[in-house]
């Protein structure tokens, strides 16, 4: 909300909010896997991929950005 209301245009506020979402996604997908019952179906499948992929993504897009920002690449 502080990104997107008072600071539009802040590259430091955009990458660790895309950062903090992959973690939250990895962090679905590791309860789900391990917490969880096994469950079997394609909707529990999809849910899993999606929460493995987007967590991936958005993980590697705001640690990428993060350490561009401070000059590592």
């Amino acid at each position: 909300i502080l990104r997107m209301a008072v600071l539009p245009d802040n590259l430091w506020l955009t990458n660790i909010s895309s950062l903090l979402l992959g973690i939250a996604c990895l962090t679905l997908f590791y309860v789900r896997k391990h917490y969880h019952k096994k469950k079997t179906g394609t909707g529990y499948a999809m849910i899993t991929l999606l929460l493995t992929i987007f967590g991936v993504l958005y993980t590697v897009v705001g640690a990428g950005g993060l350490l561009a920002q401070m000059g590592v690449f």
